[in-house]
């Protein structure tokens, strides 16, 4: 096996065998399969309050449109979530 030179440190094998590492504040957790993420992804949902769902949607939906945001000279006071469905 030869040994890669990483700046002063000599390292011959690296790996992250971690189920769960923090990176910048957030939690980041591996799974062995896409069934075991789904039961972690609901479980994490089901805990929520719904204030922390609307919080995170918030986040999420300032993210996106943060340009638009930003160039907007009045500043938005309230986001309206629409219920889209089928009309008889």
């Amino acid at each position: 096996m030869t040994k890669k030179k990483l700046g002063k440190h000599k390292m011959n094998n690296i790996k992250a065998n971690e189920p769960q590492l923090t990176f910048g504040g957030a939690k980041i957790q591996f799974f062995s399969s896409l069934q075991e993420e789904n039961e972690a992804t609901f479980k994490y949902m089901a805990e929520r309050t719904p204030e922390e769902s609307l919080q995170a949607a918030y986040q999420i939906i300032t993210a996106m449109y943060r340009k638009e945001l930003e160039n907007n000279e009045k500043p938005y006071t309230s986001i309206t979530f629409i219920e889209l469905g089928l009309q008889d």
